[in-house]
């Protein structure tokens, strides 16, 4: 077995799921958790004598995955020549557009090939090492964007033809992910989230701009978030009409197995546009990383 919990400032979510071979089994998920518990349990024998990933505490381990909200790591975007050193450019960029990093921070690297403006792009992700939980190494510490995008692919919810646009406010900011049929990241957008405007506005106006400095339509755009609701799912349908062929809401449990009551699984799918953090760390093997 193995445990993925999600730090969401509002709550901790966590999950626990039984690996057989490449089917996977939801066993349990608290949406009010306490990630103490993941830290000092440990699961017995099979795939958890494997620490490769593992928190240590108290001489217990358990593969327990910790992913970090939205709030809690820094992303930096920047246009890349071709013809550029790219160790001298990144370099310049961490110095001079993000705060002062400690040695112990980590950094991810996020390449997008895809034209935006005319230009590749680089992303730099950045996990502070002051916001790893005691007992965790930086290293095995994830972000939610990026679960949510391989959440999208596990499944099976990108566009079979052309680009997919994910699109989803996490905290004070809307992330949009430009991905291609096998859920390669073309571009991801970081943009801060206007009170005043409505959500469906504003997700409008996000792809309208994505689409047009990408010059490309999107096929899907699948909407998640923290405050996602059926009502605004509706109106985010209606004001992309014309724009894509279709809108779907974050469904990260579509291809998986569940073994838990009725009343879990009810909870499961209220919360869908917001768990995705919880399946993307999942070791699926017939999954093709890219």
């Amino acid at each position: 077995m193995i445990s993925t919990v999600y730090l969401h400032p509002d709550r901790t979510l966590r999950a626990t799921w039984s690996v057989d071979a490449d089917n996977i089994t939801l066993t349990s998920f608290d949406d009010n958790a306490m990630l103490e518990q993941s830290v000092g349990e440990s699961f017995g024998d099979g795939l958890m004598n494997d620490t490769s990933n593992a928190a240590h505490t108290n001489g217990a381990s358990a593969i327990t995955t910790v992913v970090l909200h939205t709030s809690q790591v820094y992303f930096h975007r920047y246009p890349v020549d071709a013809d550029e050193d790219h160790n001298r450019r990144r370099f310049f960029e961490i110095i001079t557009c993000l705060p002062p990093l400690a040695p112990e921070d980590r950094i991810i690297e996020v390449p997008m090939p895809g034209e935006l403006h005319g230009s590749a792009w680089h992303g730099l992700l950045v996990i502070p090492q002051t916001h790893v939980p005691d007992g965790y190494a930086i290293d095995d510490v994830r972000v939610d964007i990026l679960e949510d995008i391989r959440a999208a692919r596990i499944a099976d919810l990108l566009a079979d033809e052309g680009i997919t646009l994910l699109v989803g406010q996490r905290g004070d900011v809307w992330w949009c992910a430009v991905l291609d049929t096998s859920g390669t990241i073309q571009h991801l957008v970081q943009t801060p989230v206007h009170p005043a405007f409505e959500t469906s506005v504003e997700i409008r106006d996000l792809v309208l701009e994505v689409s047009g400095s990408t010059k490309s339509r999107a096929e899907r755009v699948i909407v998640f978030g923290d405050s996602l609701t059926k009502a605004i799912l509706d109106d985010v349908t209606i004001a992309l009409d014309g724009l894509t062929t279709s809108v779907v809401r974050m469904q990260p449990f579509r291809t998986l197995r569940a073994d838990v009551d009725a009343a879990t699984q009810q909870r499961c799918v209220r919360l869908a546009h917001m768990l995705g953090p919880l399946v993307g760390p999942l070791p699926c093997a017939s999954l093709q990383e890219s």
